[in-house]
């Protein structure tokens, strides 16, 4: 995990344990936008749902600010009854819209609501949403009786720098939709599972190793679970062959005898253990990866009626193990990077 996406998670994680304190939770995302090489000025938006009865209510506050830094649009809309399913029908829409990942707009109107629209000029009774997703970010129109729009709407940019109009990423909204995905597991008792509530937080595929992305995620989401473990220990003896001598490979008798034979002994191949006995834990973290989770998934039980524990892994179960081969799979595409390696490989 990297230090960004931990930083993200534990943010989470706070406002996950402010919701269960005091019922509501809130966020601020900011993006600056560039026009070539010039900074063309901000867009600040503040987003704030909370509990209200049997209802929920949903405050967005947007503030741009010109290349001068001078406000030049505040846009407040302040809902302060939203039934739970028009909340739950704007984060599906988000999610749907997230996973298609094109540039096509989609926008959809919401049921009735109770609220009030302000800007720098007028204050006005609020009665419908209308949410526009878009490639730049979320559109959320106030509409007033009759359904007619509001002069201007809230934004939440869909990242934190936009250039030319153009964007790489939807950061942003992958954000709001798990800020919200984790109120609504609160308010519904779904779980108390946070991991599972912001389950579009970390974009784990950008963070999976090529060599497991490719042969572990489609096994992944087929529930193939004794699968993603078999590819991802081909995945990494592939690589410990490809980076170890090869008169070393030709002589090993399978990946654990390789692994023996790249960490143990006196002048290892691959030696970044500080101390020795920092180096035997790596060398039997390899090997460990091999001999207690690859191989008794490749092998058949040979007693039916005992069960071994990973006969009936599952999905969690998967991913942990998945998640351990691609920190060894990472480590040794970096090997001889440290100091310390790079003395070791001397």
């Amino acid at each position: 995990m990297s230090w960004s996406h931990l930083i993200e998670w534990t943010q989470f994680y706070l406002l996950w344990m402010l919701f269960k304190i005091q019922m509501e939770i809130a966020d601020v995302l900011s993006c600056d936008f560039f026009d070539s090489q010039d900074w063309d000025g901000r867009e600040k938006s503040r987003v704030h749902v909370y509990k209200q009865g049997e209802q929920v209510g949903l405050n967005i506050e947007t503030e741009r600010t010109g290349s001068d830094g001078r406000t030049q649009e505040l846009t407040t809309i302040k809902v302060t009854r939203m039934d739970i399913k028009t909340l739950r029908q704007i984060q599906s829409g988000l999610g749907e819209w997230l996973q298609k990942a094109t540039s096509e707009q989609i926008e959809l109107t919401t049921r009735p609501v109770e609220g009030k629209y302000k800007d720098s000029s007028e204050e006005l009774e609020i009665y419908r949403l209308r949410v526009e997703f878009t490639a730049l970010g979320l559109r959320i129109l106030p509409l007033a009786s009759g359904n007619q729009p509001m002069p201007n709407a809230a934004h939440i940019p869909c990242t934190g720098e936009i250039h030319n109009e153009a964007t790489e990423n939807h950061s942003h909204l992958k954000r709001l939709y798990s800020l919200i995905e984790v109120f609504l597991a609160g308010i519904e008792q779904e779980s108390d599972d946070v991991i599972q509530s912001t389950k579009y937080l970390m974009d784990p595929e950008s963070h999976i190793h090529p060599d497991l992305k490719s042969v572990c995620l489609e096994r992944l989401n087929s529930g193939d679970c004794t699968g993603v473990v078999q590819a991802a220990g081909t995945a990494l003896e592939n690589a410990l062959e490809s980076k170890a001598p090869t008169e070393i490979v030709s002589r090993s008798n399978n990946a654990t005898d390789l692994v023996n034979q790249t960490f143990a002994g006196a002048d290892p191949v691959f030696g970044w253990g500080y101390n020795s006995g920092e180096q035997q834990g790596l060398h039997y973290l390899y090997a460990g990866a091999f001999m207690a989770l690859r191989n008794p998934t490749s092998h058949p039980r040979g007693d039916p009626d005992r069960n071994r524990y990973l006969d009936d892994i599952d999905v969690r179960d998967a991913l942990d193990i998945l998640c351990l081969f691609n920190f060894l799979l990472r480590r040794l595409d970096a090997y001889g990077t440290t100091t310390l390696e790079q003395e070791a490989c001397d």
